[in-house]
């Protein structure tokens, strides 16, 4: 990966993220996450920069945006499935764990903190 940023899927049975990456994989990974109304593309200024400061830097397609797969129904968006889409992105780019960042926009003070 080096310095350049690259695009790829995450395939699985239950879901195909799409994402951005930068940086070594053998290096700690940070996945950044974004919400609504960002994409992966949103962290394309960071990544370069976590990959210089000597990490794997990868930013997913959060489910149902972007190029990642698409769900009909309403419980497909779960947080457990988000969680879920996370340990299988950790498991295909070879991590057991990772740091993870992401951003709010407001507007949702009742949603608390998920720990994954």
């Amino acid at each position: 990966m080096g310095d350049q940023i690259t695009e790829n899927f995450a395939r699985s049975d239950r879901h195909e993220p799409f994402y951005l990456a930068c940086g070594d994989p053998g290096h700690p990974p940070v996945i950044l996450c974004h919400v609504w109304p960002e994409l992966s593309f949103s962290w394309r200024k960071q990544l370069p920069l976590l990959a210089a400061a000597g990490f794997c830097a990868v930013a997913p397609d959060m489910r149902g945006y972007g190029q990642s797969t698409r769900y009909q129904d309403h419980a497909s968006y779960s947080v457990a499935k988000i969680e879920a889409d996370m340990i299988d992105l950790l498991d295909h780019i070879g991590a057991e764990k990772a740091i993870f960042v992401g951003h709010d926009l407001g507007g949702q003070d009742n949603i608390p903190p998920v720990k994954i």
